[in-house]
């Protein structure tokens, strides 16, 4: 069905969707059906069938403990592919310029929202490599430098529910598909600062990235990942500057450094 408003042709399906969707405050709120369907003034019926197919396309997220909704991460990665008007894309994008014409290596920024982490901005040393990630895309948290700073960091309550449902995809040969393994990998995280991908996504090459902070507390990382043949001869310089970029970035947003 359609209605007309102010001469446009109005989706009634689409607005009723939307209407949905704006009954989110934020990324954490969630809301059970019957809210739902009462805010938006449909029958139960109606709402569920289209928050399965916003659920379905990633738009938005069902607690599979509470049955409740929030916003998907879908959703999220739209909302911040317009980064480019928003505080953390200006704060962190002149680092990555910066890290990037130094090492001539690609740097990342990845941004951790509601148990999803996904890249929100990439600064890439074309034409020395072309990397898989891409704006938007999210990283499996077992096989990536980013991923295990993210679990070596967050809460043991949270990092532990992440684990429970984390699937061991292997990548290449060098995967870490154990949980045990994993763990031990995230304890060294934690007591160095920083995290390694070592050929465990994409043969040939090697990540390392670090936590960036706001006041509230894990805002994402930034990382550098490159060919490994070149990556290992420069680490050290990369970590030290990644450590001094985020030091710098996190005080921005409020957070407290420790000394």
């Amino acid at each position: 069905m359609s209605q007309q408003e102010g001469g446009q042709r109005l989706i009634q399906a689409v607005q009723r969707a939307i209407d949905i969707l704006e009954c989110f405050d934020s990324p954490d709120m969630e809301l059970p059906l019957g809210e739902l369907s009462s805010k938006v003034d449909l029958n139960k019926s109606t709402a569920h069938g289209i928050l399965a197919t916003l659920v379905h396309n990633g738009y938005i997220h069902q607690n599979p403990e509470t049955g409740r909704y929030k916003l998907g991460p879908r959703f999220l990665e739209k909302s911040l592919q317009m980064l480019g008007k928003m505080s953390v894309y200006q704060t962190v994008h002149p680092h990555l310029v910066r890290i990037t014409e130094e090492y001539q290596q690609t740097s990342h920024l990845f941004l951790y929202v509601n148990e999803i982490l996904f890249c929100a901005d990439k600064v890439e040393a074309a034409p020395f490599v072309v990397l898989s990630s891409r704006i938007g895309c999210q990283l499996p948290f077992h096989a990536t430098a980013s991923g295990k700073v993210v679990l070596a960091n967050v809460q043991h309550d949270t990092s532990q529910r992440i684990l429970s449902e984390l699937q061991f995809t292997r990548f290449t040969p060098k995967t870490i598909c154990s949980k045990d393994v994993l763990m031990a990998n995230l304890f060294a995280v934690r007591v160095k600062g920083y995290g390694v991908e070592d050929e465990e996504i994409e043969m040939g090459t090697y990540s390392i990235a670090v936590p960036i902070w706001n006041y509230q507390g894990l805002l994402g990382t930034i990382s550098v990942s490159g060919m490994k043949n070149r990556m290992i001869t420069i680490e050290d310089d990369i970590i030290r500057d990644l450590m001094e970029a985020a030091a710098s970035i996190s005080r921005e947003f409020g957070y407290i450094v420790p000394t």
